[in-house]
């Protein structure tokens, strides 16, 4: 049987998976008036979160599509570079992320007890914020390392069969709350 009270921390470590990633956007150009400081952009990205410390080792893995809103500082903007040749940014937006979550309730079972493993899958929104440097090494090519932040509160909830002596089933709720940092690097290609 489940241990009474067992439930999952409030506040735990979470290790975190190295994040991949792609995102494209656009950098709108002010002619004759201003630097290119403001663009748009679309992040896709996948990362796993892992906490096995307290009630039963639980793996969520997380693929955020992001709309973001970007602002840059264009130092040493030309009219090669109207993004500059050093680029301090940062970018903000919603993320809508797909989660997938796995328990393996196995560590819960007792003598004469066998329970299923928990799974489920669900939709949520959450933060992206994310501060960076680039640097133009050529009008089309660039190099790049941010921060990342994300923040998301997604709800699991499985059905559970233990199929001990007893048989019966049980219905699991999980609402982790996932607070990530990232270190991002990559190259851009801008045309």
């Amino acid at each position: 049987a489940i241990p009474p009270g067992a439930q999952y921390s409030s506040d735990v470590e979470w290790d975190v998976s190295p994040s991949l990633g792609l995102r494209g956007g656009y950098w709108f150009e002010f002619d004759e008036v201003m630097p290119s400081f403001l663009g748009v952009g679309l992040d896709f990205s996948f990362y796993g979160a892992f906490e096995d410390d307290d009630f039963a080792s639980l793996d969520v893995w997380a693929t955020p599509m992001t709309p973001l809103l970007m602002l840059r500082i264009p130092l040493g903007y030309s009219e090669d570079f109207p993004g500059g040749r050093v680029q301090p940014y940062a970018a903000v937006g919603p993320g809508f992320t797909v989660l997938a979550a796995h328990a393996d309730l196995d560590e819960l079972s007792s003598a004469g007890s066998f329970l299923d493993d928990f799974d489920d899958a669900t939709f949520d929104v959450g933060l992206d914020a994310r501060a960076g440097l680039a640097v133009q090494l050529a009008p089309s090519f660039a190099l790049f390392g941010e921060y990342r932040y994300t923040y998301i509160k997604p709800e699991f909830d499985d059905e559970v069969d233990d199929s001990g002596a007893f048989d019966f089933d049980t219905d699991f709720e999980i609402e982790p709350e996932l607070k990530t940092h990232h270190i991002v690097f990559g190259a851009s290609f801008r045309f």
